[in-house]
């Protein structure tokens, strides 16, 4: 809530009134915080703003603390990493279209160990490489990345995809989120939002051939149907029974 008005001084900043609600999406320093208001986001002094008022629904956190308390224990990713088929698909997928990831910005969403961002800063040469992953896991993911050498390309946030501000447009976005055929992670609408923040047309890159149902959709995802240009597929592994997309833009 803001406590007094401010009047911008810079396009960086952000117009507010004195008791507009503003959320509050990143605390850059002690003095400026990164805030949304309306649909635009900008800086906002932090002497400016009192305490946020919390309107999230309480089943909506319960859930979210249940399902990344579950994803940042070391054991359920050590035991990810250890299906072969599955982590030699992603490793497949990246080597047989680095060429499509060289020279761009990636955005890595649930990006978990980081894995396919390591595999990206490893064999393609990106740009940049931003992995988000919301659970405690993120903190082993930054000294992972750092202990392989490409803290200077890969930058680690521990937040859900919906809070983060990046610093850029992103040219390709990659996720693994369909590990259990969509049964347990319905996150489609996350994986459309960070689309907005596309420079260029969308792109789609399957691990392997996936019908995605679609016939209850609305809203922003008939376009992005529309915007897809071809479908690269890698070839299907021997043992792989389940199916982890990619998604490219």
């Amino acid at each position: 809530m803001a406590t007094s008005g401010d009047c911008p001084r810079s396009e960086s900043q952000l117009s507010f009134l004195r008791g507009e609600k503003i959320l509050i999406l990143r605390q850059t320093t002690a003095d400026w915080w990164w805030g949304e208001r309306a649909g635009c986001c900008g800086y906002i002094p932090a002497n400016h703003v009192g305490k946020q008022v919390d309107e999230y629904d309480p089943e909506d956190r319960w859930q979210d603390e249940e399902y990344f308390g579950s994803y940042g224990t070391l054991k359920l990713h050590l035991e990810m990493l250890a299906d072969q088929p599955r982590t030699t698909k992603y490793h497949s997928v990246i080597l047989q279209n680095k060429e499509s990831l060289t020279d761009k910005v990636i955005l890595d969403v649930g990006c978990g160990t980081g894995i396919i961002s390591l595999f990206c800063a490893h064999y393609a040469r990106p740009k940049a490489v931003y992995a988000v992953e919301a659970s405690e896991m993120a903190q082993h993911t930054g000294q992972l990345v750092l202990q392989n050498g490409f803290a200077d390309i890969i930058t680690v946030f521990q937040q859900k995809v919906e809070d983060v501000v990046l610093p850029e447009k992103v040219d390709v976005l990659v996720s693994e989120w369909m590990g259990t055929c969509l049964l347990a992670a319905p996150l489609l609408s996350c994986r459309i939002l960070p689309c907005t923040c596309a420079s260029g047309p969308l792109h789609v890159l399957l691990a392997c051939c996936l019908p995605l149902p679609c016939t209850c959709a609305s809203g922003p995802l008939p376009i992005l149907l529309a915007c897809c240009l071809p479908v690269l597929r890698a070839p299907q592994p021997s043992g792989l029974h389940l199916s982890w997309p990619i998604f490219l833009l």
